[in-house]
């Protein structure tokens, strides 16, 4: 007896084009799914904007310094007389000191120096860490694991457990906070933070600034006393009046830069005004946000209707199948 041929079933959306009036029926049957997606996700976008802590943007806008930083060894060079010796150093200038000043902005050396100079000011920064009746560093979660650390307990992730705050979290702490901006246009420097309490970071930009300033003092100072004690053995050692002449000129220089290494004012950098910041947050961006919120909610949406229907087509056809 011959058994009844078999129908071969087809898989959905297999060999089938789709036309345009079939996707816009889909998308017709499919609208309601596609914009509950982006409700929920337009809920999310609503929700970061009202749980997200507003953000600054301070700016702290500098003038490098102009002009020599050191005369001994091109006053030497220039008058063909650095054959006296070359216990003089090597020529420094400007630019080398403001590239000094910029790596000294978050280097290890200024998060000392700020660690253990202004000691107010580092516990603003860790203020949640900090127990002013104690007086003493605490763990702000008690001892407490989160959640996230649980997390990567279960998957063999690295923890990384609480430490006090020091120079070295402090350096980090520097490094990811500030961002020194250079515009070739007008050579001018900007020195900015995106930070929630803006006075906080203002303090810090000045701060560090300084430090950063202070250190290309105290390699200048350092510097010109080994070249003034070079110049005046050279001189006691000079008998040829030109070369005499050259060496006064060179000890005119470095004593000025002495001056200027000892002033109150900054000396590789020149201020342009204080510390500022808009009066409404920048951060977060609520046309942004909303904006990748509809987005997102568009794309899931799409893919979650298409999912959907497949799945749906799927499950009809094995029904039929198995009802044959």
């Amino acid at each position: 007896m011959n058994s009844p041929p078999t129908q071969k079933t087809q898989e959905p959306f297999e060999g089938e084009e789709l036309s345009i009036g079939e996707a816009l029926d889909w998308l017709r049957k499919s609208y309601k799914t596609i914009l509950a997606v982006t409700g929920i996700f337009l809920i999310l976008g609503i929700l970061k904007l009202h749980l997200t802590a507003p953000s600054y943007l301070v700016t702290y806008s500098l003038a490098p310094a102009v002009g020599e930083a050191s005369g001994l060894s091109s006053i030497l060079r220039n008058s063909g007389l650095s054959a006296l010796g070359s216990g003089g150093g090597q020529a420094s200038t400007a630019s080398i000191n403001l590239d000094i000043y910029k790596n000294n902005l978050t280097s290890n050396y200024t998060a000392e120096k700020l660690f253990t100079q202004h000691p107010d000011l580092v516990r603003k920064i860790y203020r949640g860490q900090w127990d002013e009746r104690e007086k003493q560093w605490v763990n702000p979660r008690g001892g407490v694991p989160s959640v996230m650390n649980i997390f990567r307990t279960i998957v063999g992730i690295p923890v990384r457990r609480w430490h006090p705050p020091n120079s070295v979290l402090l350096s980090q702490y520097l490094k990811s906070a500030i961002s020194v901006e250079e515009s070739r246009l007008n050579n001018l420097i900007g020195l900015t933070m995106q930070a929630r309490d803006p006075e906080l970071a203002s303090e810090i930009l000045l701060t560090v600034s300084k430090i950063a300033d202070d250190s290309v003092k105290d390699m200048t100072l350092a510097r010109t006393s080994d070249n003034i004690a070079y110049i005046q053995k050279k001189l006691k050692d000079t008998a040829v009046e030109e070369y005499r002449q050259v060496l006064v000129e060179a000890m005119v220089q470095e004593v000025k830069l002495r001056m200027m290494a000892k002033a109150t004012v900054p000396m590789t950098i020149n201020p342009l005004e204080p510390p500022f910041w808009a009066n409404h947050p920048n951060e977060p961006k609520g046309f942004r946000t909303m904006f990748l919120a509809v987005f997102l909610g568009l794309v899931v949406g799409f893919l979650y209707a298409l999912f959907r229907t497949y799945r749906l087509t799927v499950l009809a056809s094995e029904k039929s199948v198995s009802t044959k």
